[in-house]
C-alpha cells in the first residue's frame, strides 16, 4: 500500500530537511531558465550558429 499521507501528519522520519526542499527549488528555476534560453537560441538561430554560441 503506498501511504502518501494526504490526510494525515508525515511522520519524522519521512520527512524532508528545509535545505533539502530549498535545493530543489532552486534547481528547477534554473533548469527552467535554462530550457527558455535553448528554445530562444534553437527558435532564432541556424544550427551552426547554436553550435557557435554554445561552444564560445
Amino acid at each position: 500500500m503506498n501511504d502518501d499521507f494526504v490526510y494525515g501528519r508525515v511522520p519524522r522520519a519521512q520527512r524532508s530537511s528545509l535545505f533539502t526542499v530549498t535545493l530543489i527549488r532552486i534547481g528547477s528555476i534554473t533548469a527552467l531558465s535554462q530550457f527558455m534560453l535553448g528554445a530562444t537560441l534553437g527558435h532564432a538561430m541556424s544550427f551552426w550558429q547554436a553550435m557557435l554560441a554554445t561552444l564560445y
